[in-house]
């Protein structure tokens, strides 16, 4: 029987409903400079993906200069909005998830490739920073970070570790890593790409039964 007593989370669309932040920041910045706003739906189409790459996905070719200058702004207002918003910043369940796992004795980690100040920011509204023994983010290659992760821990084997996430870079960690890839099914994980999982949690309550039960092999 398999045990997990070590849960790596991403942070947008897992943990935090950040397109509550992003979708209104982007589209109050596209509004400012004259071009179309995206819809909601293709901006979390697109969440995930690090720095400009997640705005050049969003915006296609607009050209170096003007990239930035949008990325600059919507950023400024992100984080305005995500202090508007608070601790409501996370999905319903999770911080009450999160107490669950570490009166269970689990460790709890984050690797995202979110930018640091864009993280800490989150960690800081919604008050579970001090739920995370190590947070490792901005980087764009998220399988990277996890080896690094469970390196830094001392981890010898892949046993008793998983990662939450809600794309596919998240599942491509973990199985990189030979670890159990669990999708987000209350986040951003959209029914089309959970396959990509080894396991699929509907709501955050379900996390706690990962801690102390086989969920068989890890797709290969």
């Amino acid at each position: 029987m398999d045990v997990y007593r070590h849960f790596i989370f991403d942070m947008d669309g897992t943990l935090s409903d950040t397109a509550r932040a992003t979708v209104r920041a982007t589209r109050k910045t596209a509004e400012k400079l004259g071009m179309p706003p995206p819809s909601a739906e293709k901006v979390k189409a697109v969440m995930g993906y690090p720095g400009l790459e997640y705005y050049r996905m969003l915006l296609g070719d607009i050209g170096q200069d003007l990239l930035a200058a949008f990325a600059a702004e919507a950023d400024r207002n992100e984080d305005r909005e995500i202090r508007r918003i608070g601790r409501d910043m996370l999905f319903p369940g999770i911080r009450e998830a999160l107490d669950s796992l570490l009166g269970l004795g689990v460790e709890l980690y984050i690797a995202s490739t979110g930018h640091p100040d864009h993280i800490a920011l989150l960690l800081d509204v919604t008050g579970i920073r001090r739920c995370f023994k190590k947070v490792y983010c901005g980087r764009p290659r998220k399988a990277e970070m996890v080896q690094e992760l469970m390196a830094a821990a001392g981890a010898l084997s892949p046993e008793g570790w998983l990662m939450v996430g809600d794309m596919h870079i998240d599942a491509e960690a973990a199985r990189s890593n030979r670890i159990l890839a669990v999708g987000a099914g209350f986040g951003y994980c959209p029914e089309e790409k959970q396959h990509l999982f080894d396991v699929v949690v509907e709501t955050p309550g379900e996390l706690a039964a990962l801690a102390g039960e086989s969920l068989g092999t890890v797709k290969e």
